[in-house]
């Protein structure tokens, strides 16, 4: 299909033609305006009321190459290499998973228990320690550095050599000095010895999906996220997680606390697998969407 001509309406009747059959009509729109906030750099609010404005060839040129993108299936955040977590812009490549609403929840629920700690911490002269195993895009890391207000040590790491590239660049963008108490590492979970403790928090949101559930994934994270971020051998499901809590309980602070982000289809063998270990709290907590997502682990 061609687009029928520079207006704006015309340029978003040709995107919802393009998707249609593979989002519905609300999702093709809304990566329509997506791409026309990128590429007229201007907010949603304002070109929405410009229904007869016309871009200019270049512009038209620009939308016609996200167009075939998306129409491929490639993710939007990848198109445009920006993704938005906690009122964050934050660039995303192949290289990291994009952000869930999900993991937002998860940031939310850490940094509400971790300010309390950091409270105390802090008026006995100490600071709060933080490592986001697994950090991909560092969002998570980023997201608690600036909520707990810079005044935490915070430590990402990532087996990601490409990862690790784009959460620092992340951290550079957002205005995070040299000296500051964040920073990303290359860690291999599996395999390199844990970092030095005490941590206060270790999060995490590693690869949890089976390989058996391919199938139910759709093809824009399927075909396009990083495999090693997602998936785990079904007959070994729980491979990162046992490793963080043999490290957590060696690793973690008197009252530390591990957080992570779970397959929902494994909260009961999750928290066996923690009992087991010896820990004595072991909470499932629910999502936005009502299934079990998280798993918080103390002593």
């Amino acid at each position: 299909m061609r687009i029928a001509s520079n207006a704006l309406a015309d340029v978003r009747r040709f995107y919802l033609a393009e998707l249609k059959g593979l989002y519905p009509a609300e999702e093709a729109g809304a990566l329509f305006d997506w791409a026309a906030e990128e590429i007229l750099g201007e907010p949603r609010a304002v070109f929405r009321a410009q229904a007869d404005r016309r871009v200019s060839e270049s512009e038209l040129l620009r939308f016609f190459e996200a167009a075939k993108r998306l129409r491929k299936g490639e993710p939007v955040q990848y198109v445009f290499g920006r993704a938005y977590f906690d009122d964050m812009v934050l660039e995303v490549s192949p290289a990291v998973l994009i952000p869930r609403p999900e993991t937002e929840q998860l940031v939310s629920l850490v940094a509400e228990e971790a300010k309390a700690v950091q409270t105390r911490l802090t008026a006995g002269g100490g600071r709060l320690r933080v490592w986001d195993a697994c950090t991909g895009s560092g969002c998570i890391a980023l997201a608690l550095y600036r909520r707990l207000n810079g005044q935490a040590e915070v430590l990402g790491s990532d087996v990601s050599d490409e990862a690790l590239v784009v959460a620092r660049r992340n951290a550079g963008a957002w205005g995070m000095p040299a000296a500051a108490p964040l920073r990303f590492i290359r860690h291999d979970l599996l395999a390199d010895a844990p970092l030095a403790g005490p941590w206060h928090v270790i999060v995490s949101n590693p690869p949890y999906v089976r390989e058996s559930e391919k199938a139910l994934m759709r093809g824009n994270v399927l075909h396009y996220e990083p495999a090693s971020a997602l998936f785990v051998p079904d007959a070994d499901p729980l491979r990162f997680y046992e490793t963080l809590g043999r490290i957590a309980r060696n690793t973690l602070a008197e009252d530390g606390v591990l957080w992570a982000e779970i397959n929902e289809a494994l909260p009961d063998e999750l928290t066996a697998l923690y009992r087991g270990l010896g820990f004595s709290a072991v909470e499932i907590r629910r999502d936005f969407r009502d299934k079990p997502r998280f798993v918080r682990v103390r002593r």
